[in-house]
């Protein structure tokens, strides 16, 4: 016999796993088989084959070696060797399942030892031999055989198991002793493992505790009993599972009443809360918890936020010390949408004492608020023509240096249109100028500015009473721009040239003190991959300088930052802001202008250019 070639061990999920012995026989030899094309001797040109498997026995043990031989060959007698031979099983209505593969001896003979397993699902195994073929020989498939593999007998020894007399009430937190017996024909089964249960309908059964049996077979398993997550009333057994030498056995379902102890009662008290707090501040919740006036020392105390809707919020737990006081610190964090914060204290229970809770109490959780404002500007405009948007900010609890304002256009169906990203001073004043563009299919801007805010500064628009929530407010206080045709389209004295390059006219000069500083900003409600054209627009910038440099020399770089959106501050001040716009919030953007920048004299700073990203 030769050497099985390959045991293939992904098997179906409703097939049991068979087994193939791994045999070689060969002068004595145990050398692997080399894996190779079959070869027909002598070499002729295409011929049909012919493969013969044995005859199978129609029953077997599970466990027992079943032999499997047969021959290849071609259709005029001539044997093939080295070919790969697969056997299978074949299954009704699905893929046929290969139980493992043999290899063809010079004489075109195979044979392999299956060890016969049950078939997953029932039923015969229906086993063939096949041959797939080469490019001289033809495919083939050998006769079906039919192999039912009966169940091995069960030569464990029967078991019984006994379990003695079962409280029916049992109070929570007693311990509980489960006595009983395991024997086999009268004799005690020692060191057999014995599992105290719950008897579950709709889920496996609860595993209460488990011991093992002495030498006389007897065992003593100790339970602390608790109420189940649902029920009170437990049907409780004991199992064995048995092993190779002694079968299983249970006992029948004694009905057991978990009744919950007896617990003292207890009081808690919450001290007086602030009226409010801001987001960032440290609350401390301090309070007692007491026993008849007694303190009760190493209790859990929690303190919880009531949330009708959803489960409790929980701020933070603590214990109490020997005088039954506790003391826990919370950081305070607002809500997403609620600022009075229903605020308890709660001891659950536990060590025979009874669970207790506060009254609730009203705190505000505040962020910071502010005020900003635009300053009055032209109701019309026309194309192309520049606009100055300013105004005031102010932040209570922080400064205002550095802030970002978004000047914006709103869409109601659509994100809204970045007109221009605003540097704030010291004194709360910010300015920006906007190329004019149609921005809308009316040709009305509905402008307002935003300060975006942050998990301790409320967002503040200018187009809302007050702060609004992080997600935005009804924006209906928003200021009506006209843009009219009719302008210099952005022309800013020699129009516009496409050299087949992104580039920057500049028609007078200005000085500069150091680099000048770029800021890109996406915008906060910018199209979703405006981020991607960041780096291009770093890209075009450098290339632009690369360009001056070549062409009057010097030192022409600059250093560049990117406007994240969650970031509410510059981290220096920008000389110069690019804005990236796309097509929806710019008409003009692709079709009029796209990788280059218009300035215009004199313009207030930070100075705002406009990349179109479409």
């Amino acid at each position: 016999m030769a050497r099985l070639q390959d045991f293939f061990k992904d098997r179906r999920a409703l097939r049991a796993r068979p087994v193939f012995l791994l045999l070689a026989v060969a002068a004595g030899s145990a050398a692997a088989v080399a894996v190779a094309s079959p070869a027909v001797e002598p070499a002729q040109a295409y011929s049909d084959t012919s493969l013969r498997l044995e005859s199978l026995p129609s029953g077997a043990a599970a466990g027992d070696a079943v032999e499997i031989r047969g021959q290849l060959s071609t259709s005029d007698g001539r044997t093939v060797r080295g070919a790969t031979i697969e056997i299978k099983d074949d299954v009704d209505f699905g893929f046929d399942d290969t139980l493992g593969r043999l290899t063809t001896d010079e004489n075109g003979a195979f044979s392999g030892v299956w060890t016969a397993s049950e078939r997953g699902g029932g039923g015969a195994w229906d086993i063939y031999a096949a041959f797939e073929g080469t490019s001289s020989l033809s495919e083939s498939r050998s006769r079906t055989y039919s192999v039912t593999v009966a169940r091995p007998p069960d030569l464990s020894r029967p078991t019984q198991l006994s379990l003695g007399p079962v409280p029916s009430v049992v109070q929570e937190g007693r311990t509980v002793t489960f006595e009983g017996a395991l024997l086999s024909g009268g004799r005690p089964v020692a060191g057999a493992l014995v599992e105290i249960k719950d008897d579950d309908l709709l889920r496996p059964d609860d595993l209460l505790a488990q011991g093992r049996t002495g030498p006389d077979g007897r065992f003593a398993i100790l339970w602390v009993a608790e109420q189940g997550l649902v029920e009170t009333d437990l049907d409780v057994y004991a199992e064995y599972d048995g092993d190779a030498s002694y079968g299983s056995s249970t006992t029948p379902r004694h009905k057991v009443k978990v009744a919950s102890a007896p617990a003292y009662p207890t009081s808690i008290a919450l001290d007086a809360l602030p009226r409010k707090a801001y987001v960032g501040d440290v609350v401390a919740f301090t309070g007692r918890l007491l026993h008849e006036d007694r303190p009760l020392e190493g209790a859990l105390v929690k303190i919880k936020e009531d949330d009708p809707l959803k489960p409790d919020q929980l701020l933070g737990s603590g214990r109490t010390g020997p005088d039954g006081r506790f003391a826990v610190q919370w950081t305070a964090s607002a809500g997403l949408v609620e600022t009075d914060f229903d605020v308890y204290a709660e001891f659950g229970g536990g060590g025979g004492y009874a669970k207790s809770q506060t009254a609730r109490q009203k705190m505000a959780v505040l962020k910071y608020g502010g005020d900003i404002r635009l300053d009055p500007f032209p109701r019309s405009i026309a194309e192309g023509d520049s606009i100055i948007f300013s105004g005031t900010l102010a932040l209570e609890g922080h400064g205002t240096e550095g802030a970002k304002v978004y000047v914006m256009d709103e869409d109601a169906l659509n994100p809204d249109d970045l007109l221009a990203t605003a540097y704030v001073e010291a004194d709360g004043r910010f300015a920006a100028n906007w190329f004019a563009s149609r921005v809308d299919a009316d040709r009305t801007a509905d402008v307002y500015a935003v300060f975006e805010g942050s998990n301790r500064l409320y967002r503040q628009t200018t187009c809302d009473e007050g702060p609004t929530f992080d997600f935005g407010g009804l924006c209906t206080g928003t200021v009506p721009l006209d843009v009219h045709a009719g302008g210099r389209g952005g022309d800013t004295g020699g129009g516009y040239r496409d050299g087949g390059a992104a580039y920057i006219e500049m028609y007078y000069s200005k000085g500069m003190v150091g680099r000048p500083h770029v800021a890109i900003a996406p915008g906060p409600d910018g199209p979703g991959d405006a981020r991607r054209y960041i780096v291009p627009v770093q890209e075009g910038i450098l290339m632009w300088t690369s360009t001056m440099e070549g062409r009057y020399g010097g030192d022409w770089g600059v250093e560049f930052s990117v406007v994240e959106p969650g970031d509410l501050f510059f981290g220096e001040r920008p000389d110069v802001v690019v804005n990236l716009v796309d097509h929806e919030g710019d008409a003009k953007c692709l079709s009029e202008y796209s990788g280059w920048a218009v300035v215009i004299q004199n313009p207030p700073k930070t100075v705002q250019t406009f990349v179109c990203t479409t």
